[in-house]
């Protein structure tokens, strides 16, 4: 994921990470090939859902879309706290600007 060690690294290396991811999240292709890039992780993550969920002995239904909705939503988090990260000028932690985005997401029932 594009931004998410970028705060580990320092001087040069940082510049040219957020430089890249810049570009990446001002060009549409690019932007796209990156999201689609997630797909994958989107897939384990609503596997890794279905798993926890059933360990815990509260298994979804095969058709309820709960799992997938919630793997979306945060992944969603870390698209648009990349976009304000970024247009941001990185001021403040990544991981607080996630820790709000994913706060902001709140069960209904």
């Amino acid at each position: 994921m594009l931004l998410i060690h970028q705060e580990r690294v320092r001087g040069p290396t940082q510049d040219f990470a957020r430089r890249v991811s810049q570009l990446v999240f001002s060009t549409p292709p690019l932007l796209a090939a990156y999201v689609q890039k997630l797909h994958p992780a989107q897939e384990v993550t609503v596997a890794a859902v279905l798993s926890r969920a059933k360990g815990h002995g509260v298994p979804y239904a095969q058709d309820d879309p709960t799992p997938c909705a919630l793997t979306a939503a945060a992944f969603g988090c870390l698209i648009a706290v990349q976009h304000s990260w970024l247009a941001s000028g990185g001021e403040q932690a990544f991981a607080e600007v996630l820790g709000r985005a994913l706060d902001a997401i709140e069960p209904t029932a």
